[in-house]
């Protein structure tokens, strides 16, 4: 890449950015929708509840270590790829950690839709608010205190839930029913009404 023009490799990082960001959205969408899928959510629930019914949440958990493993490695070379120099004392500080809990929190929590668009409204305030100075600061706090204080489940969970649309489903069927799509602690809730526990002597 050194014989390549400028425009010629910002052009080339945008395609690899994206080709990444796009691959490691349809590998999330897939690993929630499959069998590791529910095994997560059932420790999430409850994991003394995931164990005692045979889940092996050791190996669930390392084998999802490694993938998010993957998905973070690779971000970091599309990163080094685009900066000719790295400090991780820089790249990687207090203040980024802040910045993804911050597109994390106001998108919503729990979902793939989420922090998509927390970013574009995290990219979007950046942008706009860029040259106001320690106001950006306090304006980024602010609208995170107010979505966690009036739209706790996010803005994606307040959309929603006002209009019923989920681009990236992430439940599962139950038994034969396919007009009707649940999330995993509902399909919790159900199995136990259908074998509710015994009364213990």
């Amino acid at each position: 890449m050194p014989d390549m023009n400028p425009t010629s490799l910002q052009h080339l990082i945008y395609l690899v950015t994206g080709g990444v960001a796009l691959i490691v959205v349809a590998a999330t969408y897939f690993l929630l929708r499959s069998r590791l899928g529910l095994v997560l959510a059932s420790i999430r629930d409850n994991e003394v509840s995931a164990r005692s019914s045979g889940t092996k949440v050791t190996s669930a958990r390392r084998l999802v270590f490694l993938i998010a493993a993957a998905g973070t490695g690779a971000a970091g070379a599309v990163l080094a790829l685009s900066q000719t120099y790295l400090q991780t004392g820089n790249e990687f500080n207090l203040q980024w950690a802040a910045e993804m809990l911050f597109v994390s929190m106001i998108g919503g929590l729990g979902t793939i839709e989420g922090p998509i668009l927390g970013c574009i409204i995290f990219f979007a305030l950046q942008q706009s608010l860029a040259q106001q100075g320690a106001w950006y600061l306090i304006i980024f706090g602010s609208v995170a205190v107010a979505v966690a204080i009036w739209q706790p489940r996010g803005l994606w969970g307040a959309f929603r839930d006002r209009f019923h649309i989920e681009l990236l489903p992430v439940g599962h069927w139950i038994g034969d029913r396919k007009s009707e799509t649940i999330d995993h602690r509902s399909m919790l809730e159900r199995l136990n009404l259908k074998h509710p526990k015994k009364p213990s002597d």
